[in-house]
């Protein structure tokens, strides 16, 4: 499998770094930020990101991440929130993300399958009743995520994300008040 690659020298991007960094204040201050992060391809933007990500996680910060797959025009449901929450279950371990799923561990597993051993299934919602309550779940998920430790949400390769990825990212833009989460797209 190809992995990104990335300098281990960071040159010439003092003053996006700054602006990132100063998201993450505000996020960090109860006010959710979001940045998009755009450039043509080579340009240093994982460059850039990974070197916020050394400056949150150096502050305490919770960091997700998952990127959109290009896997032609629908594109693959949820894959960046898929990949994000993954790595999340191997960073706290599996206890503690059952925890923080809450009332929504079961429709939360939609996400990660291998949480849905032993339960049972999710309550079937039918049509946009299913997609919204899962948003509202994964927005409530996020915000007892962010009560512990300010979030940094990175959702690479947005230009390839499916309708779904896009659809939840615009409803955590209009819906999330005061949670301490930055989510870099």
């Amino acid at each position: 499998m190809a992995r990104r690659q990335s300098s281990p020298v960071f040159i010439g991007r003092r003053p996006e770094l700054d602006r990132l960094r100063s998201a993450l204040a505000a996020a960090a201050a109860g006010e959710p930020q979001l940045v998009l992060i755009a450039g043509d391809a080579g340009v240093g933007k994982t460059r850039l990101v990974a070197e916020l990500v050394i400056s949150a996680r150096a502050g305490g910060c919770q960091v997700l991440s998952g990127g959109c797959l290009p896997v032609g025009d629908a594109g693959l449901p949820f894959a960046a929130v898929v990949e994000a929450l993954r790595g999340l279950v191997r960073t706290v371990g599996r206890a503690s993300f059952e925890v923080l799923a809450g009332p929504g561990r079961a429709e939360l597993a939609r996400f990660v399958p291998e949480l849905a051993a032993g339960m049972p299934p999710a309550d079937p919602a039918v049509g946009g009743w299913a997609q919204a309550r899962l948003f509202e779940l994964f927005l409530g998920f996020l915000g007892r995520l962010a009560a512990e430790a300010t979030v940094v949400a990175i959702i690479e390769d947005l230009h390839w994300a499916d309708e779904t990825t896009r659809a939840i990212i615009g409803f955590l833009v209009h819906n999330l008040t005061d949670e301490r989460l930055l989510l870099v797209c």
